[in-house]
């Protein structure tokens, strides 16, 4: 799919997709866990050409979260975790709490419209 098909409130997301994975790189983020969701179709646009990421997918929000703060443990690195918005982002919340305490950094990208 090329850019040249999209309409400019698509291209628009993609741009700001593309921003905000350069800003989690210049960070140290080498692994992202992407949940499934539509609205994270531009992050997903800009992953599939992107090098330097390692990309894990995951159904559910939960598990991708604990998941990623388990990898972000093992690693000494910042894990980045992708999600829907609403629903989807409650589901991190114990997640968020865990890597508060256990001072695990865990960065959270939820897409909306």
């Amino acid at each position: 799919m090329s850019t040249s098909n999209l309409d400019n409130s698509n291209f628009n997301n993609i741009l700001i997709a593309e921003k905000v994975l350069k800003q989690i790189a210049s960070w140290g983020v080498q692994d992202i866990v992407i949940c499934a969701g539509a609205r994270n179709a531009p992050f997903v646009f800009i992953l599939n050409k992107s090098k330097g990421f390692n990309i894990i997918p995951f159904f559910e929000e939960r598990s991708g979260g604990f998941y990623a703060l388990g990898l972000a443990q093992k690693s000494n690195r910042p894990v980045a975790v992708i999600t829907t918005s609403g629903t989807a982002v409650s589901e991190l919340i114990s997640v968020a709490v865990e890597a508060t305490y256990t001072q695990t950094p865990l960065i959270f990208i939820t897409a909306d419209r």
